[in-house]
């Protein structure tokens, strides 16, 4: 059931809504200006200040490196993640999905919950396309206390096909890198109510 009033953001839209500046700063400064720095640069503006870019390398648009991608709210760094790997395909977006067939992070380190985004008039954020992402991989996911219940470390795979923060699906295995007997199979969907 739906409640009415302001509605928490989930932290994957706003993941997904902030790289995909990064993605379209990539094809304008491949095709514009041709340079690594000038989208690391402008990463910033272009999150309002929520998103900076370390490292950026690869093969210019498609196969993308970072070495640290960091997200912030007005309380500071909430997400960091590290040696962030996407291989995807820049022509979906003109049938308009962000087709990733490959995300990979070497660590991905969840300090604490985000701050929620005062919204008016409840929902999230639209995402600009559809997300579809053949195979992603998280080597270690570290999870502090006040997420996890005590502080957990996990190792992720998956895939995922969000058409909106309403819809979508998702399949996710997880195993816990710090404790014995750990592990887990996810399968979610979504559809609008």
């Amino acid at each position: 059931p739906r409640t009415k009033g302001p509605r928490k953001t989930a932290p994957f839209n706003r993941v997904g809504s902030l790289l995909m500046p990064l993605a379209i700063g990539a094809l304008l400064a491949v095709a514009n200006l041709g340079g690594a720095g000038w989208i690391a640069g402008r990463v910033t503006s272009i999150t309002g200040g929520r998103g900076a870019v370390e490292g950026l390398s690869g093969t210019f648009p498609t196969d993308l490196r970072i070495a640290r991608l960091t997200l912030r709210d007005p309380k500071g760094t909430w997400l960091r993640i590290d040696d962030l790997n996407v291989d995807w395909s820049p022509l979906a977006l003109l049938r308009g999905v962000a087709h990733v067939a490959r995300l990979n992070a070497a660590r991905v380190a969840m300090l604490r919950q985000p701050e929620p985004e005062a919204k008016s008039g409840g929902g999230g954020p639209a995402l600009p396309v559809a997300v579809e992402v053949d195979m992603f991989r998280i080597e270690r996911l570290e999870l502090p206390a006040a997420i996890a219940g005590k502080p957990a470390a996990l190792a992720l795979h998956g895939e995922a096909r969000i058409g909106s923060p309403d819809s979508g699906h998702a399949s996710l295995s997880a195993r816990r890198l710090d404790a014995p007997g750990g592990s887990y199979q996810i399968n979610a969907e979504a559809t609008p109510a």
